[in-house]
C-alpha cells in the first residue's frame, strides 16, 4: 500500500513537472512569436516607405517633367497622358501588391502571412511582365517625338542617346529594387518556416 502511494506521488510530481514545462514552452513560444513578428515587420518597412515615395515624390516629378516637355513641344500630349496614366497605374499597383497591414504582422497566423508574401512575389513578377514592354514603348515613343518635335535637328541624336541611357538606367534600377523586394520576402518566408520548425522540434523534445 505504501509502495503504491509512493508511485502515485511520483506520477503526480512528474505530471506537475510536465505541466510546468509545457507552460514554460508555451510562454517561450509566445515571446518568440512576438519577437519574430516585429522583426519581420521591420524588414518590410523599407518597401512601404518606397511605395509612398513613389506616390508623393517620383510620380509627381514624372508628371511635372513630361508636362514641361509637352508644353514646349518636345513631346506630344498623347505621350504625356500615356506616361501619366501608365506610371500612375504602376504606382497604385505597387501599393496594392506590397500592402501589408499591422493586422497581417500582429493579428493573423504567421502561416497566412507567409502565403501572402509568396503571392506578393508572384504578383511582382506579373507586374514586371507588363511594365517592361510598356517601358520600352515609352522610350521608343519618346524618341520618335523628340525626333519630330521642336528640338534643333542637330541636337536630336544626343537627346535620343540620352533617352536610351536614361531609360536603360531607370529600368536596371527598377529591376534591382524589385529584386531586393523579392529577397526581403524570401528572408521573411525562411524566418517563418524556421520558426515553425523550431516549435515542432521543441514540442517533440517535450513529448
Amino acid at each position: 500500500m505504501e509502495y503504491q502511494t509512493d508511485n502515485n506521488n511520483e506520477l503526480e510530481t512528474m505530471r506537475m513537472q510536465l505541466q510546468t514545462l509545457k507552460q514554460k514552452l508555451e510562454s517561450q513560444k509566445i515571446v518568440t512569436d512576438n519577437l519574430t513578428r516585429h522583426a519581420m515587420r521591420d524588414k518590410m518597412s523599407w518597401i512601404k516607405r518606397y511605395t509612398w515615395m513613389q506616390l508623393f515624390l517620383i510620380w509627381p516629378f514624372i508628371i511635372i517633367s513630361f508636362f514641361g516637355m509637352a508644353y514646349i513641344g518636345e513631346i506630344s500630349w498623347a505621350l504625356f497622358w500615356f506616361t501619366v496614366i501608365t506610371t500612375g497605374i504602376s504606382v497604385v499597383a505597387d501599393i496594392f501588391i506590397n500592402r501589408v497591414s499591422e493586422r497581417d504582422w500582429l493579428g493573423e497566423s504567421l502561416l497566412q502571412t507567409c502565403h501572402k508574401l509568396i503571392r506578393m512575389k508572384r504578383m511582382r513578377v506579373r507586374q514586371q511582365m507588363v511594365g517592361i514592354p510598356l517601358g520600352l514603348i515609352l522610350i521608343l515613343w519618346m524618341a520618335f517625338d523628340i525626333a519630330h518635335g521642336s528640338i534643333d535637328p542637330e541636337a536630336v541624336p544626343l537627346f535620343i542617346i540620352s533617352i536610351c541611357i536614361g531609360g536603360t538606367a531607370g529600368g536596371i534600377i527598377g529591376l534591382l529594387i524589385v529584386r531586393k523586394m523579392q529577397r526581403t520576402n524570401d528572408a521573411i518566408i525562411r524566418q517563418i518556416r524556421n520558426f515553425y520548425a523550431d516549435i515542432n522540434e521543441q514540442t517533440k523534445q517535450t513529448l
